[in-house]
């Protein structure tokens, strides 16, 4: 006799899926279809979303969030927010930066250039080539879970953020969301998304 599944999923039209332990959400979608798995960008685990790659767990209700849904959309532009505050830095070294929302129709990040510099519109066309140049570099975001007291030890990440200055800033960090290379990083110590994987593959 077989050795029972080490993981149950069930789907929201009530089907269920059995998987190996540790599986993710990625994981799944690849066992429903190729499509599928191509086009997911998060989960939704017992009504929370989250990342595709954390791993799932037993008797979880699931839904995969695929890019040409709203939700996904939000979430693709809050991916390439991130990307967005990395070429900004790699362009203009030193720059700080806030809050970087998915909004209705794109996305956008509050920056404070070095210098006392101010975006042109002639920088468009450079930030735009340098956020092309990011993501065909298929970078790694990397999450990693820090207590409050933690992430504010991280004093060489603080310096980089304007956010904990923000009065809205929530006093607990849950996680943190790092697009990074060698030599240039953008992190967010309040990220709280999901983040498009495909970014990274």
């Amino acid at each position: 006799m077989a050795d029972a599944p080490a993981l149950t999923i069930s789907l929201v039209d009530g089907s269920t899926r059995d998987l190996a332990k540790g599986a993710s959400a990625l994981d799944l979608a690849a066992s429903i279809g190729r499509r599928l798995a191509k086009d997911a960008v998060a989960v939704e685990v017992d009504g929370e979303v989250r990342d595709l790659e954390l791993p799932l767990t037993e008797n979880a209700t699931v839904r995969i969030i695929t890019r040409d849904s709203d939700q996904g959309r939000e979430i693709l532009r809050h991916s390439t927010a991130h990307v967005l505050a990395q070429a900004v830095r790699r362009l203009w070294p030193g720059t700080q930066y806030a809050i970087g929302p998915a909004i209705t129709d794109g996305f956008y990040y509050d920056f404070e250039l070095p210098g006392g510099a101010h975006f042109t519109d002639d920088d468009l066309p450079r930030i735009e080539s340098a956020m092309r140049e990011i993501i065909a570099e298929s970078q790694p975001f990397v999450r990693e879970e820090h207590s409050s007291s933690a992430s504010r030890a991280g004093t060489g990440v603080v310096r980089r953020t304007l956010r904990p200055k923000c009065p809205s800033a929530p006093r607990s960090f849950r996680s943190t969301a790092t697009a990074t290379t060698s030599s240039t990083c953008a992190v967010d110590l309040m990220c709280r998304r999901p983040i498009d994987w495909a970014f990274s593959h």
